[in-house]
């Protein structure tokens, strides 16, 4: 056959885009592999042909193959043993040409490893019969790819989840166990050696094990699982160890999450948001290291603090005794004195106060029990306890008041602190020579509370974030003082469903208001 009768029978042919890149064509006849190569060229823009299986996997090993088309009949040795050496992998695609008369090796071809073939039947229609096949194989190959990846990303995945340090599970619609990581299994573990009773393997499901450690929790679960279509549900579980003989062991604590997933088309499908196509992941995370420690730090706190408050205060008691003794006497120098002592037991007081109050707030254990309450009391009582704060710093200092009660519903402790904050604040920032003022005002359905000084004052832009916790002002980084103070305030205000307030100038002091409603 000439040149010309070959390219006669090979119409022009383009790369739709769904063929591989790299070929190796394996043919030992050189007429059969001009008419091959003719037929590929034009719909694979990079042919490589080698007339050896040994040159063919001295090739596959040093460069890129996407697909492999191989003559059964080579002279040197089989087609077939290229098949075994490469069908090692699923994902290259193997092709064999076989004769048109002996369709029987292409069968056994396709057995041990090849994903199709061709007849080599030179005619004008034959590449368009080898373009179908090879894009068919790539199509599988590349199938067989994403499959791969798609296996190995899953895997990966799953490896990651089942070494967390924190528990993962899948429930069903059912509140049963479709997968739970190691972790997981170490949290049901914890809920069997819990509980010191026998309970049969019927027994033994999830909200079932719960319930025997905390009924009501278990309630929840159930509730979420079953009920409910809530996307997240949170709480913490306690369990305690009754056979361990620490005390401070005994307890341990887990953090759950519950979220319910759908999915919507499955459900569209089953027509039912209460069908399989709703399911629950469960997280588990062991916090107690995290409590106890927690724990640790209040216990020294509330240890701490009760050691500091208790010499602090006989410090200012027997101060203020000994000032009233020596009050007047012709030599002021030690009045002074003791006024500066007693005013510094009462800083440290505040300071306490304030740790503690900022600790009760940030575990979210601040509450108040409002009562009928003398506000003109509480703030006699506070102008009464930062007397020798003004006077050793030369403040004037002052209290007005209405007559009588002025009654309001507060918790007496709280709003105390509230308004001491207040007064601390403004003797703390007013110079010496300055002047801070409380008052006490009666209102129709409420009471305030306001102090003013004439201090440096406060910058419109900053005093939005003064009420944040541990917000300091530049120009205050000079005094000493924690940014507790007006944070707890505000916390406490809000708690009574009152509202604080402030207007204040740079150069002309600072007017603090909190409003209380009965």
């Amino acid at each position: 056959m000439s040149q010309n009768q070959l390219e006669n029978i090979v119409p022009e042919y383009t790369n739709s885009g769904l063929l591989p890149i790299k070929l190796l064509l394996v043919e030992d006849d050189k007429a059969h592999s001009q008419l091959i190569k003719r037929a590929i060229k034009t719909i694979i823009p990079d042919v490589t042909h080698v007339e050896t299986i040994e040159e063919a996997l001295n090739y596959v090993d040093n460069n890129v193959v996407d697909i492999v088309l191989t003559d059964l009949n080579l002279v040197t040795s089989s087609g077939f043993e290229l098949i075994n050496k490469l069908s090692v992998s699923d994902t290259l695609p193997i092709i064999v040409l076989t004769s048109s008369s002996n369709l029987d090796e292409a069968v056994r071809a396709m057995r041990e490893g090849a994903w199709d073939f061709v007849t080599k039947r030179f005619t004008a229609s034959f590449p368009a019969q080898l373009e179908v096949v090879i894009s068919r194989a790539w199509s599988r190959a590349e199938v067989k790819r994403r499959e791969k990846i798609a296996s190995s990303e899953r895997n990966a995945f799953w490896t990651a989840v089942n070494m967390s340090e924190g528990g993962v599970a899948i429930l069903d619609t059912a509140g049963e166990i479709l997968f739970s990581n190691q972790a997981f299994k170490l949290f049901l573990k914890d809920l069997e050696l819990g509980f010191q009773k026998e309970i049969s393997d019927e027994e033994l499901t999830l909200v079932k094990l719960i319930s025997l450690h905390d009924f009501e929790l278990s309630q929840e679960i159930f509730s979420q699982i079953f009920v409910r279509d809530d996307s997240l549900w949170t709480s913490d579980l306690v369990l305690n160890k009754a056979d361990h003989k620490s005390e401070y062991n005994r307890l341990k604590y887990y953090n759950l999450r519950l979220s319910t997933i759908v999915d919507e088309d499955l459900a569209l499908e089953k027509n039912s948001s209460n069908s399989l196509s709703k399911y629950h992941i469960l997280w588990t995370k062991d916090v107690t290291d995290e409590k106890r420690k927690n724990q640790l730090d209040r216990d020294i706190l509330a240890t701490t603090s009760h050691d500091l408050k208790g010499p602090l205060g006989a410090i200012l008691t027997s101060t203020e005794m000994m000032i009233e003794d020596v009050e007047g006497a012709e030599d002021p120098t030690a009045e002074q004195m003791l006024t500066r002592v007693a005013s510094c037991a009462r800083t440290c007081i505040n300071i306490v106060d304030e740790l503690l109050s900022a600790r009760t707030i940030h575990d979210g254990l601040l509450k108040v029990n409002k009562e009928w309450n003398d506000l003109n009391s509480i703030a006699q009582d506070i102008f009464d306890d930062f007397k020798p704060v003004s006077k050793s710093k030369n403040i004037s200092f002052s209290l007005l008041k209405p007559d009588g009660s002025v009654n309001c519903m507060v918790d007496a402790m709280a709003i105390k602190r509230a308004f001491t904050n207040l007064v601390s604040n403004a003797l703390k920032y007013t110079n010496a020579g300055g002047e801070v003022n409380i008052e006490v005002e009666s209102m129709q359905k409420g009471a305030l509370f306001r102090v003013s000084d004439n201090g440096n004052g406060i910058n419109n832009d900053e005093q939005d974030r003064i009420f944040d916790m541990f917000s300091r002002l530049p120009e205050h980084s000079s005094v000493d003082g924690s940014g507790l103070g007006l944070f707890i305030t505000k916390q406490i205000v809000d708690l009574h469903e009152g509202r604080v307030e402030v207007k204040s100038n740079p150069g002309t002091g600072s007017v603090f208001t909190i409003m209380l409603e009965n």
